[in-house]
């Protein structure tokens, strides 16, 4: 069946993922000694899944993490795009992107919810 059938049989100790849990337990490590201090962990995609969250819980700390996958959210709306589209804009974002060989520079824009 390849890789991709493979990555789901392996522990997660032993996956690259691994590196977004260790990055948490050092925020959490970070944040005993600042009880009043509110450190939050950020990731990137790769960082979405139900380990790191489950993670998070057990250690009490918050995280932002840009989704990868529609879920299932409790609410009304039942999936985290539909939820998040009807949501109240927190922001928006305008980030430079470089250019890269053949490409011009250009802003990226985001919207924050």
């Amino acid at each position: 069946m390849g890789k991709q059938h493979a990555r789901w049989d392996k522990p997660i100790a032993e996956k690259e993922s691994q590196k977004w849990l260790t990055s948490l337990t050092a925020t959490a490590d970070l944040q005993k000694p600042l009880p009043q201090t509110r450190r939050v962990s950020v990731s990137d995609r790769e960082a979405d899944g139900y380990d790191l969250f489950l993670g998070a819980q057990a250690l009490c700390q918050d995280v932002l993490v840009r989704a990868a996958w529609d879920r299932r959210v409790a609410h009304p709306e039942g999936d985290l795009w539909a939820y998040l589209q009807h949501g109240p804009l927190a922001g928006r974002v305008s980030v430079p992107v470089p250019r890269r060989l053949g490409q011009p520079s250009w802003q990226a824009a985001w919207t924050v919810r």
